[in-house]
């Protein structure tokens, strides 16, 4: 396992190992203290055992001013059941800020962020964190958010009375950005392959000293034929075994060998520190990972390697009513950046995704819309084989190439804006939004085969620069519109094994080309080359007129030695009631046929079908 280098600005107000500097509003006031039973860091917290059915809370004053429009609030806080405090709606938990230094009930801000409706509550220790520079839902007067002295908790209380603690604090805490970054890794050194062996040799140095271990998950780059994610079986001075297969390659420079990081080791790390649990990454029972406050993955100022892996996890951005959570890329100038989810197989529309993740947003009803901010500049994302479910902000993927996204799935999210990403084999579902659409289309955008299904909007294009625009491979289905063209212009779309139909705000042309195929056999199962073969139109649709002919528009096409005439380039405009017309029955032709009429349909994917001629006994 990795071990990540975590910089932070976190800064403990109060850790609530003392009542002092702590104060009450509202009811229960003498019902507060210190709690060495229940408590999620250190060795205390702060809890009440309330012997009133009111509006109880409880808080901190700091020792200078807090600047809450440049910092997020923490706090860890504890409600013993649901039953103990009132909805969401109706404040049940929420918390307070003031300027004031004498008084929680002057001039104050309230920010709901639990109720008994809410997921959080009675379920244990969960870390509030709350954006203050937001909208409060109520206060009184107008705090000055620059200059923030006190910090607390209060709850609707639905109990009349307990002899045990029923709501808990626990530290309280102010901050703006929590970083990860790499630490181990391996470049400057020639580095070559055995396949029988499964081995890495480095040319100098020490992959032990290193601090390369068994189990370790590694991510090598650089190489002709072992660009992998790996997993370190045995660590030597100058060699390294993996259990995964691997090609001979001689010994060369400009590999590279990084140590990946993951949510587990993020995890470990905040839990092997002793007296602080700074909380951003929890984990439940189940072994579901928690996001509780924007988490920045690689180096924002500085010159430090990150890869980092994840697989087969489940990840949820946690229920805050007050704080859009993230997970946001970096890299400053000199930096390595990787961020892999998965892995894949193959090339191009061929290549296939697997052993991802999956993302989640814990309830949108409250928590405010997460997002991916990945467009930056990093060396790397691979996104494969991935589920991300109702993440309702946006998921950015940078403007430039080097990058993949196959099989994933993107359902009840909002925008996917994937950059220069090369994408296939992907799935945009269930996007509810009425602005925009499931995806933005760019100008130099890198994507096909891929299913846009039931969106409200599955495509935006907010340019026309580019018109003609191609779908390669692209299957439309229950969407309320197929297209959002954005851009204030007349574009068009080229429909090539694609079925788009359907569009909103400026004009949208479609040209769908499928194609027509008539495969021409006699009784015996044999091709019937040099038939006059066409397809007749038996009906109009769009630019085609009854009785238009469609293979050649002039009568047909003969077949050739395989039997086959088609038209590659036919603009489908809606399904179309067409005949096929064979024969062969010219004096020269021996044998000769009976004339074939098949009467077929044109559809959104084209046509394709075999015939059979009858050989003709009475005209030989």
């Amino acid at each position: 396992m990795g071990t990540p280098t975590i910089t932070h600005d976190l800064t403990t107000a109060a850790d609530a190992e003392s009542t002092t500097g702590w104060s009450a509003w509202g009811s229960n006031t003498g019902k507060w203290s210190l709690d060495s039973e229940i408590y999620i860091e250190n060795a205390n917290s702060i809890g009440c055992t309330p012997n009133v059915q009111a509006e109880s809370g409880y808080g901190y004053q700091y020792g200078s001013n807090i600047d809450v429009t440049a910092n997020l609030i923490l706090i860890w806080v504890w409600v013993g059941s649901k039953g103990a405090v009132d909805t969401f709606s109706n404040y049940g938990v929420y918390v307070r800020i003031t300027d004031s230094t004498s008084s929680w009930t002057g001039t104050y801000s309230d920010f709901r962020v639990g109720g008994s409706d809410v997921a959080w509550v009675g379920g244990g220790w969960a870390l509030i964190c709350v954006d203050a520079s937001q909208t409060a839902d109520r206060g009184s007067g107008s705090p000055s958010l620059t200059a923030i002295r006190r910090i607390g908790v209060g709850f609707v209380l639905q109990t009349t009375s307990s002899k045990s603690t029923l709501m808990a604090i626990d530290a309280i805490r102010f901050g703006s950005y929590y970083e990860v970054t790499g630490s181990i890794s391996t470049t400057g050194v020639n580095l070559a392959f055995t396949a029988s062996t499964k081995t890495i040799t480095r040319a100098s140095g020490d992959f032990s000293s290193d601090g390369y271990s068994s189990g370790d998950r590694i991510v090598v780059r650089g190489s002709t034929y072992n660009d992998l994610i790996l997993t370190v079986n045995t660590v030597g001075t100058t060699t390294m075994t993996v259990d995964e297969a691997l090609t001979d390659e001689a010994s060369a420079s400009g590999r590279t060998i990084d140590q990946c990081i993951t949510l587990q080791d993020i995890y470990d790390y905040d839990q092997g520190t002793s007296t602080y649990l700074y909380g951003v990454v929890t984990k439940s029972k189940l072994g579901e990972f928690e996001v509780n406050f924007p988490l920045t993955i690689g180096d924002l100022s500085g010159t430090n390697r990150t890869a980092f892996l994840s697989e087969g996890d489940v990840v949820y951005f946690a229920d805050q009513d007050h704080t859009q959570l993230s997970m946001i890329s970096a890299q400053d100038t000199g930096a390595v950046t990787r961020i892999l989810v998965g892995d894949s197989s193959g090339t191009d529309e061929d290549r296939v995704g697997f052993g991802g993740s999956v993302f989640a947003q814990d309830n949108p009803a409250h928590g405010q819309a997460a997002y991916f901010d990945w467009d930056q500049t990093i060396t790397e994302i691979g996104l494969f084989g991935s589920l991300f479910l109702r993440i309702e902000g946006t998921t950015s993927l940078p403007a430039a190439t080097g990058h993949y996204m196959t099989t994933v799935t993107f359902s009840g999210c909002g925008q996917v804006d994937i950059g220069q990403a090369e994408t296939r084999n992907c799935t945009f579902a269930g996007y509810e939004g009425s602005s925009d659409a499931a995806l933005l289309w760019n100008e130099s955008i890198d994507i096909s085969h891929c299913n846009f299904l039931a969106n409200t909007r599955a495509i935006e294009h907010p340019s026309a620069a580019g018109s003609p625009y191609g779908y390669v491979n692209f299957t439309f289905g229950a969407n309320t519109y197929d297209v959002n063209n954005t851009s204030g212009s007349s574009i068009t779309i080229g429909n090539t094994n694609s079925n788009a139909q359907t569009y909103t705000g400026s004009t949208v042309s479609f040209q769908t080309t499928v194609t027509l195929k008539v495969t021409v056999y006699d009784e015996a199962g044999d091709p019937v080359q040099n038939a006059q073969t066409g397809i007749y139109a038996m009906e109009t649709v769009g630019a085609v007129t009854k009785g238009d002919e469609l293979i050649s528009g002039t009568g047909g096409s003969d077949t050739n030695a395989s039997g086959i005439v088609q038209n590659t380039a036919f603009n489908y405009q809606g399904d179309l009631e067409v005949e096929v017309r064979s024969r062969k029955s010219s004096a020269a032709d021996d044998p000769k046929y009976k004339h074939l009429v098949s009467p077929q349909v044109v559809g959104s994917t084209g046509l394709d079908v075999i015939v059979t001629l009858i050989e003709d006994p009475i005209n030989t």
